[in-house]
């Protein structure tokens, strides 16, 4: 899901006039880069196959391709307004996933992830709020 959201925070300063919603979108850009390089490294260390499942599922909260061309396509307080409401929807489908993850018996590296990533996503949430 990370993943997907980052082609949209990309568009941001070209095409946003929220100069507060661009600082938010800078922070949340490297908050998800930082937490998909870690989500990477224990991926590897755990030997799992390099092929995501989940690859051409859509699921709520997930930026599609369509939606990053819509985006793409709209400038200033329009661009804004989508910008908030994919912003919302990742992160409160991204804070659900790890409700219920924190719920089974995770071994302590992803806890500690799922912890920092549940902080991105209240951070996040609160700030777009």
């Amino acid at each position: 899901m990370d993943e997907q959201l980052l082609p949209l925070l990309d568009l941001v300063p070209a095409h946003g006039a929220d100069a507060a919603l661009g600082d938010l979108s800078t922070q949340l850009g490297t908050r998800t880069h930082e937490g998909l390089t870690e989500l990477r490294r224990l991926h590897d260390a755990a030997g799992l196959p390099a092929e995501n499942p989940h690859k051409g599922m859509p699921m709520p909260g997930m930026v599609t391709p369509e939606q990053v061309t819509a985006a793409a396509a709209t400038t200033g307080p329009a661009f804004d307004a989508l910008l908030r409401t994919h912003l919302a929807a990742h992160f409160e489908q991204s804070a659900n996933l790890i409700d219920s993850l924190l719920k089974t018996d995770s071994p302590p590296e992803i806890v500690a992830l799922a912890g920092t990533r549940k902080a991105t996503a209240e951070f996040a949430l609160d700030s777009l709020s």
